[in-house]
């Protein structure tokens, strides 16, 4: 790959997210830093991967018990706050991910928070 001056944060992700993949990156973005000359510069950076042997299904509501109308991004991290984020099904609020087997801290993020508005 080639990149342009400047310091860049590369890591290894899935393609796509419309399959489970059974791997994920353990670690967070690797820095590298290219310097602004006219000379070639090459790095090598290599990347471990761990097979996702574990998987998180669950099902986000609304109070009521309503399915949200709008995405909501669910988040599994380790200790070390790597980990997974995945987008629920909007017909069901279903979710499902892959990850290593361990702990994980659960976040739930909606992409349209509730906002009240200063007029009445």
């Amino acid at each position: 790959m080639r990149l342009g001056p400047g310091v860049w944060a590369l890591t290894v992700r899935h393609v796509t997210d419309t399959a489970p993949s059974d791997w994920v990156s353990p670690r967070p973005p690797t820095l590298v830093r290219f310097a602004p000359t006219a000379d070639p510069e090459v790095q090598e950076v290599n990347f471990t991967v761990v097979t996702a042997d574990a998987q998180v299904t669950g099902t986000v509501a609304l109070p009521g018990g309503g399915v949200p109308g709008f995405t909501v991004t669910v988040a599994l991290r380790n200790d070390e706050g790597v980990g997974i984020e995945v987008q629920t099904n909007p017909t069901d609020g279903s979710f499902a991910a892959r990850v290593p087997h361990g702990g994980y801290k659960v976040t739930v993020v909606p992409a349209r928070p509730r906002t009240t508005s200063g007029r009445r």
